[in-house]
């Protein structure tokens, strides 16, 4: 029983020393989401118009989260906020079907 509560807390504190980075790529995968959300549709939408700009701006920002994704993807907290947009994204796309 003993060993089992010093595996349990070998567990833990390895989970809470890598809580730290977890955080940071969450807050990193955010700010870049907004970041080129912003300045993607600001740039494409006055260059377009209205409606075939934020087409062409949502397609340019699902581009930067993917590669985003494949440039991070050893960050679990980055991994997890593009898990959450992707699966925003989809319900949009199949809320417009």
């Amino acid at each position: 029983m003993w060993s089992e509560f010093l595996s349990a807390e070998a567990e833990a504190l390895s989970f809470f020393s890598r809580l730290p980075d977890l955080l940071w790529g969450v807050l990193l995968a955010v700010l870049s989401i907004l970041a080129a959300r912003l300045v993607f549709r600001a740039a494409v939408c006055s260059f377009f118009g209205r409606d075939e700009g934020a087409v062409l701006a949502a397609l340019a920002e699902m581009a930067v989260a993917l590669m985003m994704g494949l440039k991070f993807y050893q960050q679990p907290g980055v991994v997890f906020v593009l898990l959450g947009y992707f699966a925003a994204v989809a319900r949009v796309f199949a809320a417009a079907l």
